[in-house]
Order: structure tokens, then sequence, then C-alpha cells
């Protein structure tokens, strides 16, 4: 099982601002001045839309930066369908991090 150090794990959400979801619910990114540093950070928890691309692209991504990658699996969804998302979660397992349920993460994050 993953382990993961709260105080060094970045919550990343993907593509939140781009209207596909609950606009009541998701806000714009915050400006840059508002936000920690991800680079300070050791790991990556990756959450948003589009699993098949979007999230897909930034576990590679972060996973080039050396980032221990965990992509939370309850909150990702792909608009390509099931079959593309769950492919998505397979390829991320095989290549750039552990998909995660909720339990999974609060369990890895020691909560």
């Amino acid at each position: 099982m993953i382990r993961l150090d709260p105080t060094t794990t970045a919550a990343i959400a993907i593509d939140m601002h781009r209207g596909h979801l609950d606009p009541s619910v998701a806000t714009l990114p915050l400006p840059a001045e508002r936000c920690d540093p991800v680079i300070k950070r050791a790991a990556a928890l990756l959450a948003g839309i589009n699993t098949t691309t979007c999230v897909l692209c930034a576990a590679f991504e972060a996973t080039n930066l050396d980032f221990r990658v965990v992509i939370a699996s309850e909150a990702v969804d792909s608009m390509d369908g099931e079959e593309m998302h769950r492919f998505a979660l397979r390829l991320m397992a095989a290549s750039t991090g552990w998909p995660l349920g909720n339990d999974d993460i609060f369990q890895a994050l020691g909560r």
C-alpha cells in the first residue's frame, strides 16, 4: 500500500474550470500568488476531467517531473465513455501511478 505524507502531497484539480462541473460547486483556479507552489511537493493527487486526455496527460507530466502520482479514481471521469475511462485508469496504473478509491486515499494519508 502506498503511503502519502499530507504535508508533501499536492491535490490537483484538472479541467474543472472548463464548465464540465456544476459551477455552484467548482470555481476557477486561484491566481498563482494565492497557491502553494506545487514544485515543493513530492506527490500529486489528481482529480478531474477528462480521464482519457487531460488527467492522463497530467499523470505522465507529473511522473516525468518525479512526482509520486495518485489518481483519485472516484473523482475522475471521461466524456469518451466508460470503456475508455477504465482503459485510461488501467494505462495509468501500468505506467504512471496508483488509481485509488477514496477509502484507499484516506488510508494512504493516514486519515
